[in-house]
């Protein structure tokens, strides 16, 4: 019997039904997480409560780390739209969704643009294979809005060489999108794209190169005129402002700019890269050194010398602008999954084996664990990891769910049968990881998540510390001062209790009853509550945050 084979459109088929799943599963469902997106919702929710639209606000109060609006303006859009279904934060959080739906596209047309028709599908699985990405991808922040603008700018540069006149408007528009999703590193990074295209053109033709100027001057001049026109509205409805905004962010860029911050920050990146970029960086390693050996068109090849600059050009710009973050390195997953295709067909045996056999063996004992781990939070069986959840985050406790669990089974059975064993090849290996991947986010997700959300969310300390705050000051008659309080923190209290804090510090004297204050070992007190005037009356943490203690204290009555 000859096994009927698939075509081109059924595998993009099966690949865009897989990259739904992956997007949507882990979506919806909880809380804003710190710390990202707790701060990031509470710029979100000042907007469609407060109408501060133009000026990003946390509680009342400016909120200068990612100063630029687009990402805030999209998720107020969602939750407005689709909040009448869903808890106002699920909503805003699909926005995420669509950013990273525009992030895979732009990849996929990308890939095809260097390598051909078909390609794009292997380039979109081996980015959304990243281990990386998983978790930062399913929560409101705004790097995924510079991921999507990031990809266009890359793909207009592609098409830039044989088609010019809608190319301009679109790379404008992505290097415009990349600039108000994370100010002035989304700039930076578009234009370090720019800069490797530039590179890699050497090799183009003279028609070539000359339409991609063209059409890389229009661009500039119309993402030029876009942020232009939204710093004249900044500036003549908030005067200083942008101002204020430059001199912090260039204060910033000198201090960054230390041989050992830098020496730290190349050497955390290289660490969070083994991890982060897997499978994409080994697999893009793979193709480099094919490269290098003249396979798959050698080193000359344009896309080859424009992945390649374009990860140097940008890994070159976090270093000097960021800290060791690994969320700072999601961009660079962009050129190393366009690198990574080339050379799948041309990997070794024992290299596609274990790929696939990490994507079968080792996700099938993840999934088997996470239905163990469920077992002992509902059932208490097996014993020896009701202890460990416990010790985690104690005091958890919930009925089962049937739907999630229901549909946790529903993906179990199917990742089953779609690992089941059929014509091995190499891009299958890479199939099977990223299914593979995708079905241990969705298990995990659909089980664990009122678990992981008990610990995560910032609901029952604010619901704590509220319940021993008098009326006044639940009202907003009278005040809470806060010390030492985060943005997420301070964002989460606007939201959830409708209470806004007002921060005390060595220069800003407690000018409220009543004083909440958050310390650690990351975060010394700068102010210390006076205790002959005050009396503590609560301490507490997050069940799942204890290096987040709370204390509430209270003025003393003469």
């Amino acid at each position: 019997m000859v096994a009927r084979l698939i075509s081109d459109a059924e595998k993009t088929r099966w690949v865009v039904l897989l990259m739904a799943a992956w997007l949507l599963l882990g979506l919806l469902g909880h809380d804003p997480w710190k710390p990202d997106e707790a701060y990031t919702f509470g710029v979100v929710w000042r907007m469609l409560e407060h109408g501060q639209w133009l000026i990003p606000n946390i509680a009342g109060q400016p909120f200068d780390a990612h100063f630029p609006p687009l990402f805030y303006w999209s998720a107020a859009l969602f939750a407005k739209v689709f909040g009448v279904f869903v808890p106002l934060h699920d909503a805003a959080r699909l926005v995420s969704a669509a950013w990273i739906a525009l992030a895979l596209w732009g990849i996929g047309l990308s890939a095809r643009e260097l390598y051909g028709k078909g390609s794009g599908r292997y380039a979109v699985l081996a980015f959304a294979g990243c281990i990386g990405l998983l978790e930062r991808t399913h929560l409101l922040v705004v790097d995924n809005a510079l991921l999507a603008a990031l990809a266009f700018v890359a793909y207009a540069l592609l098409r830039a060489r044989r088609e010019g006149r809608f190319t301009a408007p679109l790379l404008g528009v992505s290097i415009a999108a990349a600039f108000l999703s994370k100010g002035i590193l989304g700039g930076v990074l578009a234009c370090a794209l720019l800069a490797a295209f530039a590179w890699a053109g050497a090799t183009l033709s003279a028609p070539e190169r000359a339409r991609v100027q063209k059409t890389t001057f229009i661009a500039l001049a119309i993402s030029v005129a876009i942020i232009g026109l939204w710093a004249v509205v900044v500036g003549s409805t908030s005067p200083g402002v942008l101002g204020a905004w430059w001199q912090q962010i260039s204060s910033a860029w000198l201090e960054a700019l230390s041989p050992v911050r830098m020496a730290k920050t190349f050497w955390q990146h290289i660490v969070n890269l083994l991890w982060f970029a897997f499978p994409a960086l080994p697999l893009a390693l793979w193709s480099a050194r094919l490269a290098q050996r003249g396979f798959i068109g050698g080193t000359s090849r344009v896309s080859f010398r424009l992945t390649v600059a374009a990860f140097f050009s940008m890994w070159f710009v976090l270093v000097l602008a960021t800290d060791a973050r690994a969320t700072d390195l999601m961009p660079l997953l962009i050129p190393l999954a366009l690198l990574a295709v080339p050379g799948l067909d041309h990997l070794k045996r024992g290299h596609s084996g274990l790929l696939d056999w990490l994507g079968i063996f080792f996700f099938g004992a993840v999934i088997l664990f996470a239905w163990a781990y469920w077992s002992a939070l509902y059932f208490g069986v097996p014993r020896g990891l009701v202890k460990s959840q416990n010790n985690f985050q104690p005091g958890f406790k919930e009925a089962v769910r049937i739907l999630p669990a229901t549909l946790a089974f529903v993906l179990t059975v199917v990742w089953f049968a779609m690992i089941r064993p059929a014509r091995r090849t190499h891009k299958r290996a890479l199939v099977n990881w990223t299914v593979g991947l995708t079905a241990v986010w969705g298990v995990g997700m659909l089980l664990m998540m009122p678990y992981l959300d008990y610990g995560k969310s910032y609901r029952i300390p604010v619901r704590e510390v509220v319940s021993r705050l008098p009326e006044d000051v639940r009202s907003g008659r009278a005040c809470v001062s806060s010390i030492g309080l985060g943005a997420a923190q301070r964002a989460m209290f606007d939201y959830l209790a409708n209470v806004q804090t007002q921060p005390a510090d060595a220069r800003t004297p407690i000018a409220c009853a009543w004083v909440l204050q958050q310390a650690n070992e990351n975060n010394k007190v700068k102010l210390p509550v006076p205790s002959a005037q005050f009396e503590r009356v609560w301490s507490g943490t997050r069940p799942g945050g204890k290096d987040e203690p709370w204390q509430l204290y209270r003025r003393r009555t003469p």
